[in-house]
Formats: structure tokens, C-alpha cells, sequence
């Protein structure tokens, strides 16, 4: 779509963090309650022209249509403002923390999806250290 349109997009991999400590504190079903919590903010906490998906296990994705580089930290913000919120509101007895990774394409560049996706996966597993 971004590619017909010519406007560009930006991808996020997000890498749920501390998905492993809570299994182990928690158990096995609170960690899938945190997965889902965080799948479900990742549908509702963009806009709807955006494609959140799940990728395996505690990684999931974001392609942002028409949304250029410069954008995407305050979007990112946003969305860590959302997941924060949502668990005080909630009384979670822990918080998640995720590592981001973010590629994008220009209008006029290359929409290789699956070289986008690499590198934001990359980036995400870099962040984490």
C-alpha cells in the first residue's frame, strides 16, 4: 500500500524484555496475560491504517504507513506512555519493558518489507544488550 501511495513507512520490532522474569515470578499464565495485554495495546494503541502483528513468542511488529522516520520516537513514546498507564490503572503487579528496533523506506526507496523487518529485528536485539 505505502509503496502504490508513495509515502513512506516505518516498521518497529518490539522485543518484550522482561516476558522470562515474569513467567518465572508469576507463572507461565500471567506471562500469557502480559503477552496479550501487550498485543492488545499494540492493536488499539495505533492508528488503523497501521498493521500490528505478532511475530513469535515475546516479539511483535508495527508497520506504520505513511510515517516518516522523524515521527516514530514520539509515536514510540506514546505507546510506552499507554502500556505504563495501562498498568497502574490496572494494578499490574509489574510492568512491561520492551526493546524497540525501527527501519524505514522513503517514497521513493526500496519496499523490500523483508529486509525492513530484518533490520528492525536486528536493531530490537541490539538494544537488549
Amino acid at each position: 500500500m505505502c509503496e502504490r501511495l508513495e509515502v513512506p513507512a516505518s516498521l518497529a520490532c518490539f522485543d518484550v524484555r522482561n516476558l522470562r522474569q515474569i513467567n518465572r515470578q508469576r507463572g507461565n499464565r500471567e506471562g500469557d496475560k502480559a503477552l496479550m495485554f501487550f498485543a492488545e495495546l499494540l492493536t488499539f494503541g495505533f492508528r488503523d491504517s497501521d498493521v500490528a502483528a505478532r511475530l513469535e513468542g515475546d516479539k511483535f511488529a508495527v508497520l506504520m504507513t505513511n510515517t516518516p522516520i522523524s515521527n516514530t520516537q514520539d509515536i514510540l513514546d506514546r505507546f510506552k506512555e499507554r502500556i505504563d498507564r495501562y498498568a497502574v490503572e490496572n494494578s499490574l503487579p509489574y510492568t512491561l519493558d520492551f526493546n524497540v528496533g525501527v527501519s524505514w523506506v522513503e517514497p521513493e526507496g526500496d519496499y523490500d518489507y523483508e529486509k525492513l523487518l530484518c533490520v528492525a529485528r536486528s536493531l530490537a536485539t541490539q538494544a537488549k544488550g
